[in-house]
C-alpha cells in the first residue's frame, strides 16, 4: 500500500496544472494581504481588532473556498482511468495481491496531498497574522481549515469514487453536478445563475445528504456583502460534520466494492 501511497503523491506533484493552480492560490492570497496591508498594519494590535482580523480571514475563505471545491473535483477525477491508459495499473497491481491495497494507497495519496497544501495554507496564515499584528480567534481559524478539508474530502471522494467507471472528465462531472445541488441547496439559486428557486427545507434537507458540502463561516467574516446562506442539515443526522464523516466512509466502501468487481482490460 505505501508504493501506491507514494505513487500518486508524485503523480500529483508532477501534475503541472495543479502545481500551477496551487502556486496561483499562495499568489493571490498574498497580493490580496497587501493590497489590504494598510487597513491591516494600521494602529497596534487591538485597533479595529475585529476589522483586521475581517479582512485577514476574508482572504483565506473567499479563495480557499473556491481553490478547495474545484481542485477537489480536479484531483479526484481519473484516476483510474488514467492508470489504466497508461498501463500503470497493470504495474501497481502486480505488487499486491489484494486490490483494495491499491484503491486505498490511491485515495491516501490523495489526502496526504490535500493535507499538505492546507498545512501550508494554515502556515502562510499565521505568519502573514505575525508579521501584519492581527489577533484572531483560533476556534474560529480552526474551524475554517477543518471545514475547508472536510469539504475536498467529500467532493475528492465523489469524483474519486466515480472514476472507477467513468473515465477522464466524465467523473469531474460528477463532481461538478455535486457542487451545483450544493449551490441549489445552500442559496436556493441555480449556479452562475441569478434565478432563485424556492424550494422545500425538506427536499433541501433530501439534496444536502446526498452532497454534503458545509459553507465555510465563521462569527469574524459576516458582513453586508456575504451571500445568503440557508443553513440546512442533512436528513437523519443532525450534526453535518458526522454525517460527512459517515458519507465519505459509505463512498469508499460502495468503491471498494465496485473496484473489486471492474474488469479492468
Amino acid at each position: 500500500m505505501k508504493q501506491a501511497v507514494k505513487y500518486r503523491i508524485v503523480a500529483l506533484m508532477d501534475d503541472k496544472f495543479f502545481m500551477f493552480i496551487t502556486l496561483l492560490l499562495f499568489i493571490v492570497l498574498n497580493y490580496n494581504m497587501f493590497i489590504d496591508s494598510g487597513v491591516l498594519s494600521l494602529g497596534d494590535a487591538s485597533f479595529n481588532s475585529d476589522i483586521k482580523s475581517t479582512l485577514l480571514i476574508n482572504n483565506f475563505i473567499i479563495v480557499c473556498s473556491i481553490y478547495a471545491l474545484l481542485t477537489s473535483v480536479y484531483i479526484g477525477m481519473g484516476v483510474f482511468g488514467k492508470d489504466i491508459e497508461s498501463g500503470q495499473i497493470y504495474i501497481m497491481l502486480t505488487s499486491f495481491p489484494k486490490r483494495y491495497k491499491y484503491y486505498w494507497g490511491n485515495w491516501i495519496g490523495l489526502v496526504i496531498a490535500i493535507f499538505l497544501v492546507l498545512l501550508l495554507l494554515i502556515l502562510n496564515f499565521i505568519m502573514a497574522a505575525l508579521v501584519l499584528g492581527v489577533r484572531n480567534n483560533i476556534n474560529s481559524v480552526f474551524l475554517v481549515f477543518r471545514n475547508v478539508f472536510i469539504n475536498m474530502l467529500v467532493l475528492m471522494t465523489l469524483t474519486f469514487v466515480s472514476s472507477i467507471h467513468l473515465k477522464g472528465y466524465k467523473s469531474a462531472f460528477v463532481g461538478i453536478l455535486g457542487l451545483a445541488v450544493f449551490n441549489l441547496y445552500a442559496f436556493l439559486k441555480i449556479p452562475f445563475a441569478e434565478v432563485v428557486i424556492p424550494i422545500s427545507t425538506k427536499l433541501r434537507r433530501v439534496l444536502a445528504a446526498f452532497v454534503p458540502v458545509v459553507n465555510i463561516s465563521v462569527p469574524s467574516i459576516h458582513n453586508k456583502l456575504s451571500a445568503v446562506y440557508n443553513d440546512v442539515i442533512p436528513l437523519g443526522i443532525t450534526n453535518k460534520f458526522i454525517y460527512q464523516l459517515l458519507y465519505i466512509t459509505l463512498l469508499l466502501i460502495l468503491g471498494q466494492y465496485m473496484f473489486k468487481k471492474k474488469e479492468i482490460m
